[in-house]
């Protein structure tokens, strides 16, 4: 049995999750779907993620939100004040890695962190989730408020998930062309989270992306190879399912 720790009392906002004025999210939304890759990307290289952990007595489990959302921290503190078991902490991932929920902001804002929770078969909420537990005065159960309108995927992701599951990718070779707008390591990361084998030659599916060449896909393709598109790699994870393949034009404006 672990040793619970008082959690750290911290100043929290009398109106949880207000809109916060004059500032800056400090991570951009991936491209979702009908939205433009050119608009919106993840510069993530130096993302920070939240993470509050959550302790009983069998195991610690992670809670994970995006950074930059001060009102959803402040939130989730003003509960673990409140309601205690929560232990908050902070530290810098690109990964989900322990992760076990993963609460979403006002928005929903699609988010690297995200992505590889769901790859990884954590459940994600809501904010109603901490709302409700603080109104309540205990931690909800999180199946009342599984974002499954927002992230269908999400939900087939957890309940696939186990020592047989073949995952979004089942093995198949994934390729990376040219300069993706998300740190290749993050892409790679996700590829393995989707039980995937990233590959520079003869790949299943090759994501395009800016600066690839002709030459290059032609030497990374196998016979069966389907071009791609960062879109449709997150698109695919958000719904658990991999999307139809995009039309040439858009893998010619990828490259551009």
């Amino acid at each position: 049995m672990k040793k619970r720790k008082s959690p750290t009392p911290k100043k929290t906002k009398k109106s949880p999750l207000s809109k916060a004025k004059g500032k800056k999210n400090q991570e951009e939304d991936l491209p979702s779907a009908g939205e433009s890759s050119e608009d919106e990307m993840n510069d993530s290289a130096d993302e920070e993620e939240d993470i509050t952990q959550m302790v009983d007595d069998s195991q610690a489990e992670y809670i994970a939100f995006a950074s930059g959302d001060s009102d959803l921290h402040d939130l989730v503190v003003q509960g673990v004040t409140l309601l205690g078991r929560f232990e908050v902490c902070d530290r810098q991932s690109d990964q989900a890695v322990g992760c076990h929920v993963y609460v979403l902001g006002n928005g929903g804002r699609r988010t690297g962190k995200l992505l590889d929770a769901i790859a990884r078969g954590c459940w994600v909420v809501t904010v109603d989730w901490v709302l409700a537990s603080i109104s309540e005065g205990k931690w909800k159960p999180f199946e009342e408020y599984e974002a499954t309108d927002i992230y269908p995927g999400a939900k087939i992701a957890r309940e696939s998930i186990g020592s047989k599951a073949k995952g979004l990718f089942n093995g198949e070779k994934v390729g990376i062309a040219g300069t993706p707008r998300m740190p290749i390591r993050e892409i790679s990361s996700l590829i393995e989270s989707c039980k995937g084998t990233l590959s520079d030659y003869r790949c299943d599916y090759l994501i395009v992306a800016s600066s690839a060449t002709w030459s290059e896909l032609d030497e990374m393709e196998s016979s069966k190879c389907s071009r791609v598109t960062e879109k449709w790699f997150f698109d695919s994870i958000a719904n658990w399912k991999l999307q139809p393949v995009p039309p040439n034009s858009e893998i010619v404006k990828a490259m551009s």
